[in-house]
């Protein structure tokens, strides 16, 4: 039996992400938001633990959300693969 462990409920959305880091970005997907974080899922970079993060979250409708945010866990999204899983 699982127990869960997170103060806030998960919503599972499909947005399309912007990492913006200086001088370069990149496309990722959120895989899911809550009031305390996001989960990210194909982050072409590496970041570091505690590493504030930029990105921009690209609704279906509305305009883009400006957001910046410190890396709470960051692993390999497939193994061998070169990009990663995020949770911010």
């Amino acid at each position: 039996m699982d127990i869960e462990r997170r103060k806030h409920l998960r919503l599972k959305r499909n947005f399309r992400v912007i990492m913006h880091v200086q001088y370069y970005e990149s496309y990722a997907k959120m895989v899911d938001i809550s009031v305390g974080g996001v989960g990210i899922c194909n982050a072409q970079r590496y970041y570091d633990i505690g590493q504030t993060v930029y990105f921009e979250i690209i609704p279906e409708k509305g305009a883009p959300l400006f957001c910046n945010a410190r890396a709470a866990f960051i692993c390999p999204h497939v193994k061998d693969a070169q990009t990663y899983r995020l949770g911010l």
